[in-house]
């Protein structure tokens, strides 16, 4: 509310602007001419080409034709003052890709060894239906499926929880989306990838076992 309020004219409509960073949304504003509301300090923004030393020069040297007592000072670029405000937001982001590489190898690690190992505990079974006559590659089918059935509900679970999360943090990315399909997809092929030869490479190395000493196994 103006202390003293008084008639203005209005010459256009602008339309609402972000002045508060990019995580806060954008506000009605309104602009006055400056011997209305006079400040001390004056920013201007200069659209040029070329390098920034030549153009800080003639900038300055521009200024000072029209009024040598005017001091021109902290001029920056706006590429920089871009960077700037979106430094913290940045570096929360590359924290959080670094740890969820790390949670992929780790999770790959995990994956791997569990399943691998509970295809191990299963050579003296698999020894008992080679000697009863059944295929290797029939043998190998049934624990890929087996496996498969497992890692499918696991990925199908943790790629929902992805999903939920990056909307729980999409308040720190800027210009994309809350989730990106093809990182999901990417993180998904890669576990499934890694399942797949986790259970695939003990099953073949049980079936090849003589039916006798997988017998004894266990």
């Amino acid at each position: 509310e103006w202390a003293d309020p008084s008639q203005m004219r209005v010459v256009s409509i602008v339309a609402d602007v972000l002045d508060d960073g990019y995580v806060s949304a954008a506000e009605p504003i309104f602009y006055l001419p400056f011997n209305l509301l006079p400040r001390r300090r004056m920013s201007y923004l200069v659209q040029a080409a070329g390098e920034p030393s030549e153009l800080f020069a003639g900038i300055r040297a521009a200024v000072s034709t029209l009024d040598p007592d005017v001091p021109v000072g902290n001029l920056t670029l706006l590429d920089g003052m871009l960077a700037e405000s979106v430094a913290r937001p940045r570096a929360a982001s590359l924290i959080g890709f670094t740890f969820a590489i790390i949670a992929l190898l780790v999770s790959a690690a995990g994956i791997y060894g569990i399943i691998s190992y509970s295809v191990q505990q299963r050579t003296r079974e698999l020894g008992i239906r080679a000697a009863l006559g059944a295929d290797g590659s029939d043998l190998v089918s049934m624990v890929m499926r087996g496996s498969t059935r497992l890692v499918v509900l696991g990925l199908a679970l943790g790629a929902a929880g992805a999903v939920f999360a990056a909307r729980r943090l999409g308040s720190l990315l800027f210009g994309v989306r809350a989730w990106d399909p093809t990182s999901l997809l990417g993180a998904v092929v890669i576990l499934g990838v890694v399942a797949s030869l986790a259970a695939w490479v003990p099953a073949r190395r049980a079936v090849r076992v003589n039916p006798r000493d997988a017998l004894r196994a266990g």
